[in-house]
């Protein structure tokens, strides 16, 4: 029977000799699926997964390819390498997912040719223009403002360019993209663009009409500071190719996603090397998909699966406190992926016990630091004594507050996913997979 639950390793506690003390021996909502002997612990709530482990402790092999290689659910899943897409992808398409991986620097062996357009939000039952607008401004510009001193060029700058996006959302002439909008503003002569734009009345936002005056009437100096500002904040995507991948028209039209009724799986693969300096449209993809799941009139079948891995690289994403927040009312479950506890008190440092709040399991294993240790003590309310009993190839669940010792899965060795994934060419000769056939 398919089940929406998520498996997350084998019940350690079922063998005697396994067991550690103060560790429950059976899970809050009773799971008692097997793998070989082995029942697995599988989580059916619908709360939020957090796990934290150490760079090159597993997170791939004993969590994420598994989650991919089982949940029936749409899933969408940044996928920096595309290890996930070359292992996972025939499967999803075998469970009759329809396979999109958004690759917008053309890493080799993958295909390139999807995108999502984040002006399809403005074509959402909930669209705002104006305030979306300012959110696609904001999400630009987050990387660029972080060390900022002075916040008016920073706000005046954003302001600016929520301005030009809102005008390209409402204008009817306009090709709906990240394009336009750079068109507009490293224009020849700006400050004369936009004065046109203002006289010949094309711009029919009040707030673009508003926030593109203003400018025009500020001092040369000043004026010739905002724009820059603005300007900096889409540079990073204005290499040609970049910029004409990702203005494309969305692969799939966004009520499809919106309705979930045709299951769908999601790489979004930025290469690490472009991870910081780029972490911006990996903001745009979530923020447009997650935007989507807020449409939903109807809880589709099984939730939909979003996987963070590197999370902190995304900072102070207002959208996974969203769907942290409300994502379970639209049928979503988020799964962030964090070095340690620290890492997630940087990026969120007011909310960060909100987040763990709204999580039904938190997972840790690899080798945390005796920081990371008093933190997830303090978080659990174990011991860390407890914690540092906990063998290498096992981890500590916290499944609705009750602590769990577990196998981890290792997909590459155990019989239930025998069969599923592909190999990994990054740890292989084999050529790396076309895109199949949908």
């Amino acid at each position: 029977m398919i089940t929406s639950k998520i498996p997350l390793g084998y019940d350690s506690q079922s063998h005697t000799k396994n067991r550690v003390v103060g560790f429950q021996p059976s899970l809050p909502d009773g799971s008692t699926a097997m793998a070989g002997n082995e029942p697995l612990v599988e989580y059916g709530g619908e709360a939020h997964l957090a796990t934290f482990a150490n760079t090159g402790a597993g997170k791939s092999v004993s969590v994420i390819t598994p989650a991919l290689l089982t949940h029936p659910g749409s899933v969408v899943v940044f996928d920096p390498k595309g290890e996930q897409f070359f292992t996972t992808a025939m499967r999803r398409i075998d469970m009759g997912h329809e396979v999109y991986v958004l690759n917008p620097f053309n890493v080799p062996g993958i295909p390139s040719n999807d995108n999502v357009n984040v002006f399809d939000v403005f074509n959402m039952s909930i669209a705002q223009p104006d305030q979306d607008a300012q959110t696609i401004a904001s999400q630009l510009g987050y990387s660029a403002s972080t060390h900022n001193k002075d916040p008016f060029w920073e706000y005046s700058g954003r302001g600016f360019l929520a301005g030009i996006i809102a005008h390209v959302a409402t204008c009817p002439d306009l090709e709906k993209s990240l394009d336009s909008v750079y068109k507009i503003l490293f224009a020849d002569d700006i400050v004369y663009s936009c004065a046109t734009l203002l006289d010949s009345r094309a711009v029919v936002s009040k707030m673009a009409y508003g926030e593109i005056s203003s400018v025009l009437q500020m001092p040369d100096m000043t004026r010739g500071g905002v724009i820059a500002t603005a300007q900096s904040f889409l540079k990073t995507l204005s290499a040609e190719s970049l910029l004409a991948n990702i203005s494309r028209p969305s692969s799939f039209p966004i009520s499809d996603w919106i309705e979930g009724a045709k299951p769908m799986t999601i790489y979004i693969v930025i290469p690490p090397y472009r991870m910081h300096s780029h972490a911006s449209l990996v903001k745009l993809y979530f923020f447009t998909l997650i935007m989507g799941t807020m449409c939903r009139q109807q809880i589709p079948d099984f939730p939909t699966l979003f996987i963070f891995d590197e999370t902190s690289l995304l900072g102070n994403f207002e959208y996974l406190r969203t769907i942290h927040s409300v994502g379970r009312g639209y049928g979503v479950r988020a799964w962030s992926f964090w070095q340690s506890i620290s890492q997630l008190k940087e990026s969120f440092p007011v909310v960060w016990a909100e987040l763990i709040d709204n999580c039904g399991v938190l997972q840790l294993f690899g080798q945390p630091s005796q920081t990371t240790l008093a933190q997830f003590s303090q978080v659990s309310g174990m011991e860390i004594p407890q914690l540092k009993r906990v063998p290498a190839d096992e981890q500590i669940l916290i499944i609705d507050g009750e602590p769990v010792l577990s196998r981890r899965f290792n997909y590459l060795k155990d019989d239930r996913f025998a069969g599923l994934y592909d190999k990994n060419p990054y740890y292989s000769k084999r050529n790396p997979p076309a895109k199949p056939s949908l």
